[in-house]
Formats: structure tokens, C-alpha cells, sequence
């Protein structure tokens, strides 16, 4: 079966633009080739209410905002020139609804990509752990935000693999990972959000240092290094020294915050 270029672009509740968190509410998808175009969201306020508290939106009106998002990408719009068409509509939301940049993907089945799509970024979430790559496009700090758009600026992004599967030897398992570039050495960059206690935050960990060790000594495509973003729910020291430690015995690079800034500024010269 023949595949074709799409785009999606998930669909945000965002209240305060200034924090630059989000909260995921539905997916739109749209395959020029086929003709398809279709925006898919919750009808239901319990994502966002887990990310932003009970009383962070009325429920009949999110609902009514989710359903007129489906009605326009349906009905106003031929969708004619593909990918400029869905970008302006990105452009012109300007309340607390924002969408993602549009990413490219294959389909040989948009409605099923649609449902896939919206399964894996609007209805699961972890409960301890939510990894960037897995819910692609999801904004938990202003240093994710901070990343993600300084990857994507001209002359960056070129040299940028977004959104890549990768196979962690030995355990056999994937991990997805959104940003990929080159060095020297091969550099999985992921941002990664911490939930909970700090127990179960070095639990989380745990996984994935173990994973991060794991593709440096197995590798037949040459040195690979899994660089972490952290952010943490649990604001105390504890979590985040406990956190760093066992990413340095285990080998994997720790990006804080605060050096958001100067590690962008590390790719952009070195990346090729």
C-alpha cells in the first residue's frame, strides 16, 4: 500500500501563554494528496483539568471551542494549497487554544494515522512520567518551549531529525525521542517531565539512565549520546540531586533550565 505526505498539528489548551504550558485537546491531520483533512478532539475537560486543576476551564465551554476547531477545519477552508493552508490556520489562533508547527509524517490511512495520533498525544498519559517525544509537541515548562523553537529556526532545523524511534539494545524496547543531530557522535535529545514523589521520580529515572547507558555501549552506527531535559513537579533538591546522580554514573547528559540558552547555541554551531 502507497504511502503519502501529511501534517499534523495538535490542538492546545493553553491559559497563560506567558508559562508556556499546555495541555493536549485533540489532533488535526490533513493529507493533501488524499484529500483529507479532519481535526479530532477530547469533548471533555479531563486533560486539562489534570494538568491545570478542576476549576482551570468551564466544561461546556471547552466543549463548544473543541467542537467549533472540528467545524472549521471542516467547512471553512478548501485546503487547496496543503501545507501554507495549515499553517495560516495555526497563525490565526490567538486565544488560550493554540496548535503545535505542523509536522510532516506518512500515511497510507489518514483516518487511522488521526486516530492513532490522538490516542498516543491526547488520551495517554503516564502516570509518573511523560516523555517529550512520546507526546510530541506538548509544552511543560518554557525551557521545553525554549527548545523545541530554538531547534526549528532556519538554518538549525535542517540539521535536526525530529521525531524518531529508537531500539534500545538488549531490552529491546523503543524510545521515542523528538530531537536527533550529529557531532561526531549521534545526540538523542529529550526533554523529559518528572511526576510525582521523589521516589517514584528515581524510579522513572532509573529507567531511563539504565536505557541511555544501554545505547552507548551497544551501538553499530557510531557513538551515541542521550542528552535529558528534566523538569520536575516536585520542586524539592532531593528529587533533582537524586535524578542527576544516577544520569552521571549511568552516562547521560543533563541540560538544566538554566542552560537551555548555551546548549541551543552548542547545536547550532556544532550540529552538522
Amino acid at each position: 500500500m502507497s504511502s503519502h505526505r501529511a501534517y499534523y498539528s495538535i490542538i492546545q489548551f493553553c491559559p497563560d501563554r506567558g508559562r508556556a504550558e499546555a495541555a493536549n485537546i485533540g489532533v488535526l491531520l490533513l493529507c493533501p494528496e488524499l484529500g483529507f483533512v479532519r481535526a479530532k478532539t477530547s469533548g471533555h475537560p479531563r486533560r486539562v483539568r489534570q494538568f491545570f486543576g478542576k476549576g482551570a476551564v468551564d466544561a461546556q465551554r471547552l466543549q463548544l471551542i473543541e467542537q467549533g476547531i472540528e467545524a472549521r477545519v471542516r467547512d471553512s477552508y478548501d485546503w487547496s494549497e496543503g501545507l501554507p493552508d495549515l499553517e495560516r490556520f495555526i497563525a490565526t489562533r490567538a486565544n488560550d487554544i493554540q496548535l503545535t508547527p505542523a509536522r510532516s509524517m506518512k500515511t497510507s490511512d489518514p483516518e487511522l494515522d488521526l486516530d492513532a495520533l490522538f490516542r498516543e498525544l491526547v488520551e495517554h498519559v503516564a502516570p509518573s512520567i511523560e516523555y517529550a517525544a512520546k507526546q510530541v509537541g506538548v509544552i511543560e515548562s518554557e525551557a521545553f518551549a525554549k527548545l523545541d523553537s530554538g531547534l526549528r529556526v532556519p538554518g538549525v532545523r535542517e540539521r535536526i531529525r525530529f521525531d524518531e524511534r529508537i531500539i534500545v539494545p538488549v531490552l529491546e524496547k523503543p524510545l521515542d525521542v523528538p530531537y536527533v543531530y550529529t557531532n561526531g557522535s549521534i545526540n538523542l535529545v529529550k526533554p523529559v517531565r518528572f511526576e510525582g514523589r521523589p521516589a517514584i521520580t528515581t524510579r522513572d529515572a532509573s529507567e531511563l539512565a539504565v536505557e541511555g547507558d544501554l545505547l552507548q555501549r551497544f551501538r553499530s552506527d557510531g557513538p551515541r549520546q542521550l542528552i535529558v531535559l528534566p523538569s520536575y513537579t516536585d520542586k524539592s533538591a532531593k528529587a533533582a540531586h537524586d535524578v542527576e546522580n544516577l544520569f552521571h554514573v549511568y552516562r547521560v547528559r543533563v541540560v538544566h533550565e538554566e542552560e537551555v540558552d548555551a546548549f541551543l547555541a552548542e547545536v547550532a554551531e556544532t550540529a552538522h
